[in-house]
C-alpha cells in the first residue's frame, strides 16, 4: 500500500500506521547501508521498492545473518541500561510515534 506522502509502499507489518512504516523504512535503509553482504542488501531493497513484503524477508536465512551482529550490538546495550533508562527511552518513542503520525496526518489533510 503507498505511503500517501511519497509514494513508498506502506510496509506490511506497520499494520496501517504510517509512523511505524517510516520508522522501519528507515531502519531497513541504516541496516542496508551499514551491511557489507551485497546480496542482504538487495534484499532489503527489495522491501524497501515493494517488490517483497518484509515479513517475507524476515522469513529467510539472508534476513537472519544480516540483522544477527546489529541485534546483538543493540540487545547489549540495552542490557547496559537501568529499568529507568529504558522507560525513558520507550516513552520518548512512543512520543515519538505519536508526534510523526501527527505530522503525517497533517500532510494527507493538506492534499
Amino acid at each position: 500500500m503507498p505511503d500517501p506522502r511519497d509514494g513508498e509502499p506502506m510496509l506490511d507489518v506497520a499494520r496501517g500506521d504510517k509512523a511505524v512504516s517510516e520508522h522501519l523504512r528507515e531502519s531497513l535503509k541504516n541496516l542496508r547501508d551499514d551491511s557489507d553482504d551485497k546480496d542482504f542488501r538487495r534484499l532489503v531493497d527489495d522491501v524497501l521498492s515493494g517488490e517483497m513484503s518484509l515479513r517475507e524477508a524476515a522469513m529467510t536465512d539472508l534476513f537472519d545473518r544480516g540483522i544477527a551482529k546489529p541485534l546483538e550490538q543493540t540487545m547489549r546495550q540495552l542490557d547496559q541500561l537501568s529499568e529507568s533508562e529504558r522507560e525513558r527511552l520507550a516513552d520518548e518513542g512512543e512520543a515519538e510515534f505519536r508526534r510523526r503520525n501527527t505530522e503525517i496526518e497533517e500532510q494527507v489533510r493538506r492534499r
